[in-house]
């Protein structure tokens, strides 16, 4: 994580560089995320939850056709939990990211095709927790282990049309296990139970962006 966190923050600070020397453009996105987590426990039933995100970016251009863009956002992630009224619930974070992703651009008749991906690293800023249709929420990395450092990789595809407006498909896949250390997933039922479960977060968003 210390490694990923340190080469995000090189590649922020080589694009403020680049920034200085070349032509930069800066902008503003933002949208709706649908957001779940991977899990090894089957017995586990899971719907999405719906969250938003909000992100700053700047662009530099490394080539043609080639692009870096990193990145500063706001990352809603999170579950809700089916079953009964004891056992059924929602989580719900909020994590702050550092995405870079290097983009690949082809020009269309109403603007640009946007393709690409890149790693990125976050820290949790704030996470609640319901179990019980009854309950209130109560905070998760405190009290319960969760780890509150994520890392993975973001996979894009978008469209920037000539008004500079970007319509931007993503998907974030969580590479970090953020579960606590004392998480067991049930085995089966002829069988042991398994400790250190893994869980990691994923994310699926949509969002409408301008570059100034």
């Amino acid at each position: 994580m210390i490694r990923i966190s340190t080469f995000l923050v090189l590649c922020l600070l080589t694009s403020f560089n680049l920034s200085a020397q070349e032509k930069a453009r800066f902008g503003l996105k933002t949208g709706f995320n649908v957001a779940w987590q991977s899990r090894e426990q089957k017995r586990f039933i899971a719907r999405p939850a719906i969250s938003m995100h909000f992100t700053g970016f700047t662009e530099v251009q490394l080539s043609d056709k080639i692009f870096m863009q990193p990145g500063l956002s706001l990352q809603g992630k999170g579950y809700n939990h089916d079953g009964n009224r004891s056992t059924r619930g929602a989580k719900h974070m909020l994590y702050m990211e550092i995405p870079v992703n290097f983009l690949y651009k082809f020009k269309l008749p109403f603007g640009d095709m946007i393709a690409g991906g890149g790693p990125y690293a976050g820290i949790g800023l704030w996470d609640k927790e319901k179990v019980g249709s009854e309950s209130p929420f109560s905070d998760i990395w405190g009290s319960t282990g969760y780890k509150n450092k994520d890392y993975g990789l973001n996979l894009s595809l978008g469209t920037q049309l000539n008004s500079r407006f970007i319509l931007t498909l993503q998907q974030g896949i969580g590479l970090a296990n953020v579960a606590p250390e004392t998480y067991i997933v049930p085995g089966p039922a002829d069988g042991p139970e398994v400790v250190d479960g893994k869980m990691r977060n994923m994310v699926s968003s949509v969002s409408l962006g301008y570059r100034f």
